[in-house]
């Protein structure tokens, strides 16, 4: 989620500056080394604090475990969120200076797929997984599985209508020419 938010940020913020040499490869190292660095270090530190639990390796001492998913996820879901927030200036900055008018329930329905779209790409549904630690709430449960559960899905739609509006602005040119 944060290599997609770096990444957007890129496309947006510095549109014709974005070639990074070996970017696959840098961003693989940091989506892959950063998580095995946290492992790497939980089990250095001692051996016992990381092990089998229920048929599966995690940390085995709760205030540990509880100290780091917390903490890993809240640096990840602040980063996203503050990404979020500034592709959404820069979509808004980008529609005024294009001076595009603004049509009632059409800006107010695209901005809102817009946003949705960016928020279930970046990850922040996964605050309500953070939350869900904090508060123990059983609704907080239910609406993080079931969000989660069908993120794949409105990524699908969303896709889906952004396609349809392209294919329709195609046609317009097309009919227009």
């Amino acid at each position: 989620m944060t290599l997609e938010a770096c990444q957007m940020y890129l496309l947006l913020w510095r549109p014709f500056d974005v070639y990074i040499r070996h970017f696959i490869l840098k961003s693989t190292f940091v989506g892959w080394g950063v998580p095995a660095l946290i492992v790497l270090t939980v089990v250095a530190a001692d051996k016992n604090n990381y092990g089998p639990i229920y048929n599966m390796c995690w940390i085995t001492k709760s205030a540990l475990q509880y100290c780091l998913v917390l903490g890993y996820y809240g640096v990840v879901f602040i980063f996203t969120t503050a990404m979020l927030v500034a592709m959404i200036f820069k979509i808004v900055q980008i529609k005024q200076a294009n001076k595009q008018t603004y049509n009632g329930n059409t800006s107010i329905c695209k901005f809102t797929s817009t946003f949705l779209g960016l928020a279930c790409l970046l990850g922040t549904t996964w605050g309500l997984g953070f939350f869900t630690i904090i508060t123990q709430s059983l609704t907080t449960q239910y609406l993080f599985c079931i969000i989660n559960s069908l993120y794949g899905f409105f990524l699908f739609l969303w896709i889906c209508a952004r396609w349809n509006n392209e294919k329709k602005t195609c046609q317009e040119n097309s009919s227009n020419s």
